[in-house]
């Protein structure tokens, strides 16, 4: 039963990666968190971790919290390869209190009525 759970979950993951490669190069930040968690987990791709952090990192320098957050705590316990980085896990994760007090703009449709 295990395999085949996993075997379904692979077939997920692959048929998943194109579309979340059309909404990553439009910048869209949930894309990007999603394909670097499948870079890390080598989920439907293969595992490279340099691109992982890349990918959240640029979700992060959009604003979005969930990239930051999990970067802080990559940094804070030098997860992926990468040596404990109090300094960065500190301003990753101070970015995300920042942006708590700003309204987010992830789901919202930009608005084509023209209307101004």
């Amino acid at each position: 039963m295990a395999h085949y759970a996993n075997t379904a979950d692979k077939l997920h993951y692959t048929k998943a990666v194109p579309w979340l490669r059309v909404a990553a190069r439009k910048h869209y930040a949930p894309a990007l968190y999603a394909l670097a968690e499948c870079r890390l987990y080598a989920r439907g791709l293969t595992r490279n971790y340099a691109e992982g952090l890349s990918l959240l990192d640029h979700a992060a320098r959009l604003g979005y919290r969930p990239a930051q957050l999990r970067l802080a705590d990559i940094y804070r316990d030098g997860a992926f390869g990468q040596t404990p980085d109090a300094g960065k896990a500190a301003a990753y994760a101070a970015q995300a209190q920042a942006g708590l007090d700003r309204p987010t703009t992830d789901f919202v449709a930009p608005d084509n009525t023209g209307a101004q």
